[in-house]
């Protein structure tokens, strides 16, 4: 509160730190196809251009498990903490990032308007192909899917999913899988030969729905 009143005083408003990711938990399948021992930090889905996490090499797949000496156990645990830090000081974020502990520095932003940013805790293409290993069939999207999704690079379109790996992780027909296994998926032909070298394991996949970014 204090804090809050000293802003009040000097600015004539209140500041809230902004890092610039949208995130969400991790749950047990995730901890375990991200090759962690439990379920812990928070999620990162989508790091947002010219951002403060842009700025400080934050990927897409890391997992925030600690900010400023503060261990975040899960997503819900770090909106509130990088509020109250102050705007331009430089903060130093532990991540996972494929299975090995990372140390970022990032230098807090003001948290935007709702006008300029968006936040959340977290039809056919030219080609398509049908993956029996997984239960789906995807396409290649569109110019006109692009535009309307504001996806303007890479990803499949999922056009049909039966019974099988796809539907137990949660893949839904028009989804948009965008990353599987930390691989950027670049088309039909690229999803191919990334699904026929899975192993056995488990593997995060990263889809877009409804505008979202969401990892299963």
């Amino acid at each position: 509160m204090k804090n809050v009143v000293d802003q009040l005083k000097t600015l004539g408003k209140v500041s809230r730190g902004w890092l610039g990711v949208l995130i969400q938990d991790v749950t047990h399948e995730l901890a375990e196809s991200f090759g962690m021992e439990k379920p812990q930090g928070a999620l990162v889905a989508k790091v947002l251009s010219d951002s403060p996490a842009a700025n400080a090499n934050f990927l897409v797949g890391d997992i925030i498990i600690n900010f400023a000496g503060i261990e975040i156990e899960r997503s819900a645990d770090l909106p509130p903490i990088v509020g109250k830090t102050p705007v331009n000081s430089s903060i130093e974020t532990v991540v996972i990032r494929q299975g090995k502990r990372v140390s970022l520095n990032v230098t807090i932003g003001e948290l935007p308007s709702e006008d300029d940013v968006k936040l959340a805790v977290t039809e056919q293409g030219s080609q398509a192909a049908t993956s029996t290993r997984l239960g789906l069939s995807v396409s290649d999207l569109d110019d006109e899917k692009r535009n309307t999704l504001g996806i303007f690079d890479g990803g499949v379109l999922v056009r049909q999913v039966e019974f099988g790996a796809a539907r137990s992780a949660g893949i839904r027909k028009n989804d948009i899988i965008v990353m599987i296994d930390n691989i950027n998926i670049k088309n039909v032909a690229h999803f191919k030969e990334i699904v026929s070298q899975l192993g056995a394991t488990t593997v995060p996949v990263l889809i877009h729905r409804a505008g979202s970014p969401l990892f299963l």
